[in-house]
């Protein structure tokens, strides 16, 4: 179950409760025969217990504050180039984050994710930004960039 704000006929994600279900969340590109366009503040905040990996569409160019913050089981988000901002304290309390893919392309500068992590304190050193090319949505993972199961 998605829950959105319409904005302008468009589709600003506020919260969902599948999360506590699924280990994997891929974020529709519509919802409602509106176009998801936005991830509002505080939106996956908060112990989603089994939430480990997130997708998000292309069709997103917003991630407000706090959004994924305080999931102690969040590894990875995936995140496409058509988002061009991303809020304050995005991935703080996260502890246990591994992996931000960013599309090719993207405007968004490495050193972003180290100041909104927490109000400038770094990622953890765990976390590994990784930008590679996509493909239906999804990133293709180097051999260097795959996970080290030691």
């Amino acid at each position: 179950t998605w829950y959105y704000h319409d904005v302008n006929s468009e589709a600003y994600i506020a919260r969902n409760t599948n999360g506590y279900h699924s280990l994997n969340i891929a974020i529709p590109s519509l919802i409602d025969s509106y176009p998801v366009v936005a991830l509002a503040p505080y939106a996956f905040a908060g112990n989603y217990a089994n939430v480990t990996n997130i997708v998000v569409p292309s069709s997103i160019k917003t991630i407000g504050n706090d959004v994924f913050g305080y999931n102690t089981n969040l590894l990875s988000v995936i995140i496409p180039s058509s988002v061009t901002n991303i809020g304050a304290c995005s991935f703080s309390g996260s502890v246990n984050f591994k992996y931000i893919y960013l599309e090719e392309g993207s405007s968004l500068k490495e050193g972003l994710f180290y100041e909104i992590y927490n109000g400038g304190y770094e990622l953890t050193s765990n976390c590994k930004i990784i930008r590679t090319k996509f493909e239906n949505g999804l990133p293709v993972i180097l051999q260097e960039d795959q996970p080290n199961n030691n």
